[in-house]
Formats: structure tokens, C-alpha cells, sequence
């Protein structure tokens, strides 16, 4: 989303708390099994690296649809709904980090 003047900072806390407990969620339900072979693990981290990637560069099709928002649909579809959140969010730090988040 591009939102030109930011959030006000008590929409940063509410979704921060609603953050929480849908992670915590996903880490316990995650398939986590299934990334214990191989060829999964290297799927997954590639595909996270790839939409990190395209969220960096801020890659879009159109004035309102971006790439990291069909990467992450990609990943839901390929991983599962815990997997996904699980996945996003570590985009998200990852970019933030590495200079392209605004929180």
C-alpha cells in the first residue's frame, strides 16, 4: 500500500497486537515437517528471497497491483495459510532491514 503521509502511530500498535497472536498461531500450526525435506526448504527461502526481492524494487503491473502482493498469494498457495504469515513476515523484517520499510 502507498499511503503518501504514513499512519498515525496507534495504528502501528493495533497492528502490532493483532500481529502477535496471528504469528504466534502460525509458528504452531506451520507444516514445519514439510519443509524438513530438501527440495521444500529450497522452494520456500527462494520464493521468500524472490518476493523480497520484488518488494524491494517495488515491482507493480498496474497503479494499484504489486508483485510482493501476488508473491504472497503464491505463497499461500504453495505453502499453506501458517507458512505464508510465517513467510511474510520475515519478508517484511528483511526489508526493512536491508532499507526498503518505513516502520
Amino acid at each position: 500500500m502507498d499511503l503518501p503521509h504514513g499512519l498515525p502511530a496507534s495504528a502501528y500498535v493495533v497492528a502490532w497486537l493483532m500481529l502477535a497472536p496471528l504469528l504466534a498461531w502460525a509458528l504452531l500450526r506451520g507444516a514445519w515437517s514439510r519443509l524438513g525435506v530438501n527440495e521444500q526448504s529450497h522452494v520456500f527461502l527462494g520464493a521468500l528471497v524472490a518476493i523480497a526481492l520484488l518488494w524491494t524494487i517495488g515491482g507493480r503491473v498496474g497503479p494499484m497491483v504489486h508483485f510482493h502482493l501476488l508473491g504472497a498469494t503464491l505463497l499461500y498457495l504453495m505453502f499453506g495459510l501458517p507458512l505464508a504469515i510465517v513467510g511474510m513476515t520475515l519478508v517484511a523484517v528483511a526489508t526493512n532491514f536491508a532499507g526498503g520499510g518505513d516502520w
